[in-house]
């Protein structure tokens, strides 16, 4: 197949695979999460724990700063994520800014639109735009217990903006996290996009589908190290099926390795810290366990990072 038809046959599963809203906001935040298959519902991360649970923030010791920048399907799509959390005694606040590019879309049009297609008659590039979609988070974690056992309630409240390159939306959101900790054991739920969140264009009303996720984490104290697994079930509320994820991460000193299956689709990643800094690379072999996301390429840069003072 030549490039540029294979590069056409890619943009459709892309497409058909992003097809129903609000999967835009699926792609994550984090390499570290995504190393160990995105199966961290259950886990205390960095501040990029606002966008995977919205309730784990209050444990936060010390102020965080976390970005993201991530190379989806071969560089088809692009993600990035800048997240801050500032916590007090029993809470926290946080923000967050996640954006999705694809460029080089083509917008298409007949050489003369009044007559039907044909050779003499073909389809030509009218422009060539940069599609956008963008998520604007505000955070508020509340501890409920604090102390050996813990137990979080916390809420985001988003704003979306959404730019195909031939019509703009808005639209407004929210969602809901509990997290419990005790000693090596945690727990997670997430409601991501409660109450079927509006997504409002110039000519119609889209409504995005709640989606939720469970999960648990246990530690492992082991060869002078400490061993997490997770697992986690995830999935739309309503039609779609749900998918199950797993996460091993293994952290000795300063260095952290990472396997995880999401979506039955094998990822891998590495960390390092460095006093307050750290950085995270993974790899994803995909995103969808769907037979037609076989054609799809994988995605090998996703690099995230970030302080905490």
């Amino acid at each position: 197949m030549s490039t540029p038809s294979r590069f056409f046959v890619l943009c459709l599963l892309v497409t058909a695979l992003l097809s129903y809203t609000g999967d835009f906001e699926e792609l994550g935040s984090s390499a570290r999460a995504m190393g160990k298959g995105s199966a961290v519902v259950s886990s205390l991360l960095d501040a990029s724990t606002i966008y995977y649970n919205p309730a784990f923030t209050s444990l936060f010791s010390q102020r965080e700063i976390t970005f993201l920048h991530s190379e989806n399907f071969g560089g088809l799509f692009r993600n990035d994520y800048l997240g801050f959390v500032y916590p007090f005694a029993n809470y926290s606040l946080g923000l967050g800014i996640y954006a999705i590019f694809v460029p080089g879309v083509k917008i298409t049009k007949l050489l003369n639109e009044t007559l039907p297609p044909s050779p003499e008659n073909p389809v030509v590039v009218e422009r060539i735009v940069t599609t956008y979609d963008g998520i604007f988070y505000l955070n508020y974690s509340q501890s409920i217990l604090k102390g050996p056992t813990n137990l979080t309630l916390g809420i985001n409240g988003k704003v979306f903006y959404r730019s195909l390159g031939v019509n703009d939306a808005f639209g407004f959101g929210g969602d809901l996290g509990l997290g419990f900790k005790s000693g090596l054991v945690s727990l997670g739920l997430r409601l991501r996009n409660l109450f079927a969140s509006p997504l409002l264009w110039s000519d119609t009303t889209e409504y995005i589908k709640m989606r939720g996720a469970v999960g648990i984490t246990k530690i492992f104290h082991l060869l002078g190290g400490d061993f997490g697994l997770s697992y986690e079930i995830e999935g739309n509320m309503e039609d779609l099926p749900f998918y199950s994820n797993l996460g091993l991460e293994y952290n000795w000193r300063f260095l952290s390795f990472r396997f995880g299956l999401l979506r039955r689709c094998p990822t891998f990643g590495f960390g390092i810290v460095y006093k307050n800094f750290y950085c995270d690379y993974a790899y994803e072999s995909s995103h969808y366990p769907e037979p037609e996301s076989r054609e799809l390429p994988s995605s090998p840069i996703k690099i995230s990072g970030g302080v905490r003072f």
